[in-house]
Parts: C-alpha cells; sequence; structure tokens
C-alpha cells in the first residue's frame, strides 16, 4: 500500500486562505481536520460555507497523540492531525449553527448587563452606608427610577457624595436602558420561535423563562425550591429573582 507523504505548507490563517493553499496545489481535499478552539467554530463554518469537507476533533483526546510524538512543533502537530484523519482515530465535536450562537449571545449578554447592574447597585449600598445612608426597597417601574432617585437625594449631603452619584446614576442609567433593549429583543425572538412557543403552552412559563437555561427540573417538579422560613415552610413552584416577567402566555 502507498504511503502518504506529507507536504508541508504555510496559509493564512483563515478559510479562504486554507481554501486557496489547496486550490494552489491543485490537491482536492478528502478531510480536512482541525482542533476544538476558539477561532474553530468560525473557521468550521467558513470552510463548509466554502465546500470543503471539513471535521473538528476534540482537542482534549487528540493532545493524547500528539504529546506521544518525540518531536513536539506546529509542523509536527499538523502532520499528526493528518494521520488521526487518515486513520480515523478521533472523536468529532458537534459544532453549533450560527443562528443557536447568535440566540446565545443574545441571552448571555442580557444576562451579563443584568449581572452587572447589581453588581453596582450593590456596591453602591454598601458604600452609602459607610455615612448611614440606607437604600430601600426599589421597583422596575422607569427602569429603575427609584434607585436612581434615592442615589440623587443621597449626594446632596456633601461634594464627594455629589460626585460619586453623579457617576453612578449616569452608569446606571445606561446598564438599565440597555438590559431593557436586550430584554425585549429576547422576547422577540421567543415569540417567533416555534419551540418556546411550544414551551410557553406550560403553565408559568413565559417568553425569559423558555430562553434561559434549567427551567425544566423546577417546572416539573424534579427539583422544587423549597422555601424555609421562622413561621412558613412551603414549596416554591419558580424562584422568586424574574418570576413577575415570565408568567405571560403567549397571543
Amino acid at each position: 500500500m502507498q504511503t502518504a507523504k506529507p507536504l508541508p505548507g504555510a496559509y493564512p490563517p483563515h478559510p479562504e486562505g486554507v481554501a486557496g493553499w489547496f486550490r494552489a496545489k491543485s490537491l482536492p481535499p478528502k478531510l480536512i481536520v482541525h482542533e476544538s478552539g476558539q477561532l474553530s467554530i468560525w473557521l468550521q463554518r467558513g470552510l463548509e460555507r466554502l465546500g470543503l469537507p471539513i471535521i473538528c476533533i476534540d482537542a482534549r483526546k487528540a493532545h493524547k497523540s500528539l504529546s506521544a510524538r518525540p518531536n513536539k512543533s506546529d509542523a509536527a502537530d499538523a502532520e499528526a492531525l493528518a494521520q488521526l484523519a487518515r486513520t480515523g482515530w478521533f472523536t468529532p465535536v458537534h459544532v453549533r449553527s450560527e443562528d443557536s450562537d447568535l440566540l446565545r449571545c443574545l441571552i448571555s449578554a442580557r444576562a451579563h448587563l443584568i449581572s452587572l447592574r447589581k453588581d453596582l447597585e450593590g456596591h453602591i449600598r454598601g458604600i452609602l452606608k459607610t455615612f448611614g445612608v440606607r437604600l430601600t426597597g426599589i421597583g422596575k417601574g422607569g427602569q429603575r427610577q427609584g434607585f436612581r432617585g434615592q442615589l440623587a437625594d443621597a449626594g446632596e449631603r456633601n461634594a464627594v457624595l455629589r460626585s460619586i452619584a453623579d457617576g453612578f446614576i449616569a452608569a446606571h442609567s445606561t446598564l438599565c436602558q440597555a438590559a431593557a433593549d436586550l430584554d425585549r429583543a429576547v422576547k422577540e425572538k421567543a415569540k417567533t420561535h416555534p419551540v418556546a412557543r411550544r414551551l410557553m403552552t406550560l403553565r408559568g412559563v413565559g417568553e425569559l423563562r423558555t430562553s434561559g437555561p434549567f427551567w425544566g427540573s423546577r417546572l416539573e417538579g424534579i427539583n422544587p425550591e423549597k422555601w424555609i422560613g421562622p413561621v412558613v415552610s412551603r414549596n416554591a413552584a419558580m424562584e422568586p429573582c424574574g418570576a413577575c416577567c415570565s408568567m405571560r402566555q403567549p397571543p
């Protein structure tokens, strides 16, 4: 049997560069493998659009084979990956669709902005308690305008607190506005997504809950939340955070 010989070469690290290298060599590839990493999803989709046969393999399992080679270099690793592709000794990795990644990015961006807003509010409450100022509970009306109103009143005590309050009020308002915009975007996606609409036919499930993780276990009672207080002990169907904005049913 004829043994395949490695063909060294370098190309730009983007899909067009890889396809151009094969065209320049007049080599139609039978299979292209690459390790999973930060840019592997982008590279996988780009080469698939160009019609090249490409598979993303598990980097952790491929590392076992690569580390057994005596020479550790980029060229040696590339040759080892080619041998794995030839023999089929690799574990393919599922690459999500672009629509799925866009939805995940939208949901994670909204969650990150809400986390930043909560951290900012907690920091403000902490520093104001040093001066004997305790901010009361606030509602969600006006994009939490009540919190900024209390912070403005606290800033009237002296010039230092005034400068701190002005900066935090501007940052808090920007975070609330950005989170509200992403909140509306997530709800619009959920209203038109067939799976989300099917989940919203269940009791207590709204647009936001269908887009977040780990909703099914608590909803179906597999792992219900337990509320234990000094007087009352009861099972909660939904966690308090976000329950009021996830009860709407589809139109």
